[in-house]
């Protein structure tokens, strides 16, 4: 009625589906385990990382953007206004609407400088 089967070895018992390991190193051993696990933790490091340097990068950029905006530009002009006189102050101020370029630097310099850079346009 019944087939009697061959026994069952030792060898040949299975672990949720997978062969064990009989300590000759195979893909459950603990040495195998242990640098696939280093192998993840490096490779989660390297992406925070990337993340973190990404982040840092942008919002960098939107401080630069910030900082030369039109309204950050035209309130630092306004300050000078009233040592370069109205007719300066409006030629300071097509040029800052006009040029990005020029907002950025106009940001950069002293306020002194700043001074100088619109009485000479």
């Amino acid at each position: 009625m019944y087939e009697v089967g061959k026994p069952i070895k030792r060898e040949d018992s299975v672990l949720m589906g997978k062969r064990k390991s009989g300590g000759s190193g195979g893909t459950s051993s603990k040495s195998m385990r242990f640098e696939k696990k280093e192998a993840a933790y490096e490779k989660t490091a390297f992406a925070n990382q990337m993340r973190g340097e990404y982040y840092g990068l942008l919002a960098d950029s939107r401080w630069a953007q910030e900082a030369c905006s039109i309204p950050t530009c035209l309130a630092l002009l306004e300050e000078i206004k009233p040592i370069v006189g109205t007719q300066q102050y409006l030629k300071a101020y097509n040029k800052l609407l006009s040029e990005e370029s020029q907002r950025k630097g106009f940001v950069s310099i002293t306020p002194e400088t700043r001074v100088d850079w619109a009485n000479d346009l």
